[in-house]
């Protein structure tokens, strides 16, 4: 659907070096070779997906949310079936609930 401009595996994310490294729609983060990474917004996420059409993600204060190349910044909440918006530029990470309409801090 996208072709090669859009890639779908996380090994074609731009090298930034020294483990760093970016998609224009998800941002900066760390890779470590555990599965765990460091995302420049959302801090300490565990990744289980090997492409980005769908990815879930641990959040240790949290637990799993799922979103994708296309849905992100929103994700699908899986703890209370709901969809949230993650707002960047935030100290902590920042999410607007849908089904609460209310804001979530993270790490609070």
């Amino acid at each position: 659907e996208y072709g090669d401009e859009y890639p779908t595996e996380w090994t074609l994310a731009e090298d930034l070096g020294s483990g760093w490294k970016s998609f224009d729609w998800f941002g900066s983060y760390y890779e470590h070779s555990s599965g765990w990474i460091y995302h420049t917004d959302l801090g300490w996420l565990y990744r289980v997906s090997a492409g980005t059409d769908s990815i879930w993600l641990y959040f240790p204060d949290h637990g799993w949310m799922w979103t994708n190349r296309t849905s992100y910044p929103y994700f699908y909440d899986s703890s209370t079936k709901a969809w949230m918006y993650f707002k960047s530029g935030e100290d902590k990470p920042k999410f607007y609930h849908y089904g609460t309409k209310t804001w979530v801090t993270r790490g609070e």
